[in-house]
């Protein structure tokens, strides 16, 4: 599948807003784990049917519900009649190929973000998304597959680290939303050391093999440029005046978000400058060798044109040409041909011409 764009035609002939899992197929079954804290205490739990929804949202009681695999269409659709979420609210969370976004839901507000990581071998950038449903108490996240970057947030949790289990669900999705900005950041850090890498390549020898270098970073910065900026946008779009559930004391923390952000945008747009004056510098020294190359092609060509002439001229077929009846002629010719060379050679030489 496209990492870029993928393909959307499961959703042709379908009614707005109905169900339909668009993106890779890794988990058929979806695995729900819901976590129930407080400052006092906290409980971790498997879900094998539906969460049941012993606590109201006004209960001291927080829960986090974590809903790993997105095509079990069936189960996913309890969720959203358990917790009153709109049809197309929870047809958008299915469709992974939409842009991060932002808006309001009654009680609370739903976020799809981007979630990235950095395959090493393959020297990749791949995305998962991630939908949030966040209300007073209550925080809904769904992932396409199981594995995220979320397993800090877990520790702080268990060990009541930090002020996450004195806040809110609110406080929680910002630490969600933290960790998968600080593993932007973490990405952006690798494809920093991979092109500058490249720099050290192009000292040694420019080939093949740094130019696919050069182009699959500025792949690598376009693709993690794609995810960072709307999710930038979703975040403000959070921060308006009219979201009643980010109170002012929690405002700070996503504005830090956005920071954060926009520094890592900023860095994309410098290394792609970067990358783009690696390619010019590259393109300069095949130039150079290109020209070089032609220069050697036209001194040797220029040496054996008078050469290539006077065989010629010896070599026609008539019967009276005096040097031919000469005893050394054959010796006086090939030191002519030799003398010839040289002055040529010498006279390129002392002009600097190779």
């Amino acid at each position: 599948m496209a990492r870029f764009f993928k393909k959307r035609s499961e959703l042709l002939g379908r009614r707005p807003g109905e169900l339909v899992y668009i993106g890779t197929k890794v988990l058929k079954n979806t695995e729900i784990h819901e976590i129930l804290y407080s400052g006092d205490s906290i409980e971790e739990l498997r879900v094998a049917g539906l969460p049941q929804r012993t606590l109201d949202t006004d209960t001291p009681l927080n829960r986090w519900i974590n809903c790993d695999g997105l095509e079990d269409i069936e189960k996913l659709s309890g969720i959203r009649d358990l917790f009153s979420i709109p049809q197309l609210t929870m047809a958008d969370i299915l469709n992974t190929t939409l842009r991060p976004k932002a808006e309001e839901l009654p009680g609370g507000f739903f976020l799809s973000i981007k979630m990235l990581n950095y395959n090493a071998g393959k020297e990749l950038v791949q995305s998962e998304q991630i939908g949030m449903i966040a209300g007073s108490h209550v925080l809904l996240t769904f992932q396409e597959h199981p594995g995220d970057v979320f397993d800090s947030v877990r520790k702080r949790l268990h060990e009541n680290l930090g002020k996450v289990r004195k806040e809110n669900t609110i406080y929680l999705a910002y630490s969600l939303l933290d960790s998968i900005t600080d593993n932007y950041i973490d990405i952006m850090q690798n494809l920093a050391e991979r092109i500058e890498k490249t720099e050290e390549m192009l000292t040694v020898s420019a080939d093949e093999k740094v130019l696919g270098s050069i182009q699959a970073s500025k792949k690598e910065l376009l693709y993690l440029g794609k995810a960072v900026r709307p999710a930038r946008e979703a975040l403000r779009i959070l921060l308006k005046e009219s979201q009643p559930l980010i109170e002012e004391k929690y405002r700070i923390y996503f504005s830090d978000l956005i920071a954060n952000m926009t520094q890592v945008i900023e860095t994309i747009d410098l290394y792609k400058e970067i990358c783009n004056e690696y390619l010019a510098r590259y393109n300069g020294l095949m130039n150079d060798k290109l020209n070089e190359t032609i220069k050697f092609l036209t001194v040797f060509s220029v040496v054996f044109l008078p050469l290539t002439l006077i065989t010629g001229i010896y070599g026609t077929n008539f019967d009276f040409i005096p040097e031919l009846h000469l005893r050394y002629g054959y010796l006086y010719f090939w030191l002519l041909l030799i003398g010839l060379a040289g002055v040529m050679i010498f006279i390129f030489k002392r002009k600097k011409w190779f």
